[in-house]
């Protein structure tokens, strides 16, 4: 294994399919990168036979590795990549280890960034958003399958010269896009994270489920309520991954045709190879808990203090439980226990939302 021979090295806390990817390509780029992770095994592959990522980028890089309690020193720059269920464990490791004037990128779905800045500060915290086509596949392995965005951008909206350099770090991976509503880009991939959810229980793959009237209109209503807790939040909603979240409201917009509401995700799915989320994969293949509770349950906690229904998303979150402790399966039959908690038999919205 390689020693570094710098003061500034880059600490990834979370070596999976996001933060070891951009690892293995910030250590190809020359930079110097640090990764920790809970998974001994993952750790130890990497310490034995370095890092391997297949499928559109392959690389096999050596990266210093470490298991949390081997861990020592500060650092200036950390990217938090773990799951959005683990955020709270990862902090302890992040408040240990980050320089009194560093910085923490987290590259999480959800509103982790909003935990992180109030675990460290919010002076401290630069936000980020990022959509692509990775996987763990092994230890010490992991697969790139597409590229999709990445956003970067501080929460009070004003640019530093952090945060042009957090964004060159993540152009090591796909190009980053700095942007003044970085909140409004979370919540948007928030809005795409309850659809995801909902297609990983139907066990089928994403691009014929987008193809599908039935199943899109279930998928509408699941996305529509995030919207609307957003909008309750003053959110200013961005696209995510070719998902313009407001044209969920739009009744014309979930008419199908060249144009309609699923046209840009469609052609995002296009550019990757994989066919499922990682949320079907955690619970098909790995049999693992998802971050879907993590994700979501602070939306549907936003819709309570504003008085908002989320029938669907309430029903997601049980289903998804359910499925994670073994109690049901995936499936049509599972997926469709979702459609009575739609507004409508078509899944559009009542006529007077907008």
């Amino acid at each position: 294994m390689n020693t570094l021979d710098t003061a500034d090295p880059i600490l990834i806390v979370g070596a999976g399919a996001i933060g070891g990817t951009l690892a293995a390509c910030l250590t190809a780029a020359g930079e110097p990168v640090v990764v920790v992770d809970g998974n001994a095994a993952h750790v130890e592959a990497i310490r034995e036979n370095g890092l391997v990522v297949s499928g559109v980028r392959p690389l096999h890089v050596r990266v210093e590795s470490h298991h949390p309690p081997t861990l020592v020193g500060a650092f200036n720059r950390v990217i938090l990549a773990v799951k959005a269920r683990d955020t709270e464990a990862a902090l302890a490791t992040v408040r240990a280890h980050l320089s009194p004037d560093g910085w923490v990128l987290p590259l999480q779905n959800g509103l982790g960034m909003l935990e992180v800045a109030a675990a460290v500060g919010a002076e401290r915290t630069i936000g980020a958003v990022i959509a692509i086509g990775a996987h763990y596949k092994a230890p010490g392995q992991l697969a790139l399958l597409g590229y999709g965005e990445t956003h970067a951008g501080e929460l009070e909206g004003v640019a530093r010269p952090r945060t042009h350099e957090a964004a060159v770090l993540l152009s090591h991976l796909q190009p980053a896009e700095l942007t003044g509503n970085i909140l409004g880009h979370a919540w948007g991939k928030l809005v795409l994270a309850a659809i995801y959810s909902a297609t990983a229980l139907a066990d089928r793959d994403v691009p014929a489920l987008y193809d599908d009237p039935e199943a899109c209109a279930i998928l509408a209503a699941a996305g529509r309520e995030v919207v609307t807790v957003a909008l309750a939040e003053r959110a200013q909603l961005e696209p995510a991954d070719g998902l313009e979240p407001l044209r969920l409201l739009d009744r014309d917009s979930l008419a199908f045709g060249p144009d309609d509401v699923w046209s840009g995700q469609r052609a995002a799915w296009r550019r990757y190879a994989n066919t499922r989320t990682g949320i079907w994969r955690d619970l098909a293949e790995l049999h693992r808990p998802t971050e879907v509770n993590a994700m979501l349950a602070p939306v549907v906690a936003a819709a309570r203090r504003h008085a908002i229904a989320t029938p669907c998303l309430d029903q997601l979150l049980s289903l998804v439980r359910s499925v994670e402790a073994h109690q049901i399966a995936l499936g049509s039959a599972t997926f469709m226990q979702l459609a009575p908690r739609t507004n409508s038999r078509d899944g559009k919205p009542p006529a007077a939302t907008l």
